[in-house]
């Protein structure tokens, strides 16, 4: 039998064990249905309901969303069962571990903008790069879920792509790519390499002029170590003796 309460169109308050000799379960959840879209969200709570036999299928046909039923204790799996997808589950504040164990693979968790830490900490089979790829993740997703430039570069990513992706001169350069590579591929401001640890001898050597680096932030000493020549060139690039 029902118990908790309806509130019917006029407001009343209802217990439901009240109704239940004049209705049968379906018009039950019907009522409640009808009560649930047109009273503010306020007057029910999911909780309240859940002792009425009412199912996550019920409460999703109802409007209600995912957080509101985590709150009242419905899984991740129930929740999955009805076709919530894992972009609400996550949002709704279910875990990594949570969704695993509801079944949703890595490619939807990480769709779902998930992080490749969070997947490793809750047990998540190990899926390289390849694999991922070979599923239809984007390398945009693969930069969101936290894999880096050096596991991208080895999967035979190259610096276009990942410039293309949003990565930086900064994450780049862990993953070995040269000066004269980035470059190449227009990443044209000496300071962005300068931030990154590139020597002003690398910059020299991968094709920047004696004024850029200047302009890029890098000083007399630098530059004297980069091995130009200073007293022939430092007029021309600007500096005051």
């Amino acid at each position: 039998m029902y118990s908790g309460r309806l509130v019917v169109k006029s407001g009343r308050l209802l217990e439901v064990a009240a109704l239940a000799d004049k209705y049968a379960v379906p018009d039950l959840k019907n009522l409640a249905r009808l009560a649930f879209r047109t009273l503010p969200r306020s007057h029910f709570k999911v909780q309240e309901m859940t002792s009425a036999n009412f199912s996550a299928e019920d409460f999703k046909s109802m409007g209600r969303r995912a957080t509101e039923l985590r709150d009242a204790g419905f899984t991740a799996a129930e929740l999955k069962a009805v076709r919530f997808g894992a972009h609400r589950l996550k949002a709704a504040g279910f875990s990594a571990a949570d969704m695993l164990a509801a079944e949703f693979t890595v490619v939807q968790l990480i769709r779902a903008s998930f992080k490749k830490a969070e997947l490793t900490a809750a047990g998540a089979e190990r899926v390289t790069v390849k694999d991922l790829q070979a599923q239809g993740v984007s390398l945009q997703e693969l930069k969101l879920a936290g894999f880096t430039a050096t596991e991208l570069k080895a999967a035979g990513f190259f610096a276009l792509d990942l410039k293309v992706a949003g990565f930086t001169v900064s994450e780049l350069r862990p993953a070995g790519f040269e000066v004269y590579v980035l470059k190449a591929v227009l990443f044209d401001q000496v300071s962005e390499y300068k931030a990154a640890g590139f020597t002003a001898r690398e910059l020299r050597n991968g094709g920047f002029t004696l004024r850029q680096l200047k302009n890029g932030g890098f000083t007399i000493s630098e530059l004297k170590s980069a091995g130009f020549a200073m007293l022939f060139l430092l007029r021309p690039a600007g500096f005051q003796r």
